[in-house]
C-alpha cells in the first residue's frame, strides 16, 4: 500500500464510523474510528519510507 491509498482508507473509514455512530452502533462506530486513525498513522509513516517499506502481508 502506498500513502495516498492509505489516507483514502482512513478517509473511508470515518465515513463508515460516523454512519454508524449516526445509527446508534457505537461500538462499531469506535472500532472503525480506531482503524481509521491506523490507517492515518501509517499514512504518516509512509511519507518518510521508500515504496516498498510495506509489503503486502501473506495469508
Amino acid at each position: 500500500m502506498n500513502r495516498s491509498s492509505l489516507q483514502n482508507l482512513a478517509n473511508e473509514r470515518i465515513k463508515d464510523a460516523e454512519a454508524l455512530l449516526m445509527a446508534g452502533r457505537w461500538s462499531g462506530a469506535y472500532y472503525l474510528a480506531g482503524y481509521a486513525v491506523e490507517c492515518a498513522l501509517k499514512a504518516c509513516f509512509a511519507k518518510k519510507t521508500r515504496e516498498y517499506d510495506f509489503p503486502q502481508k501473506s495469508v
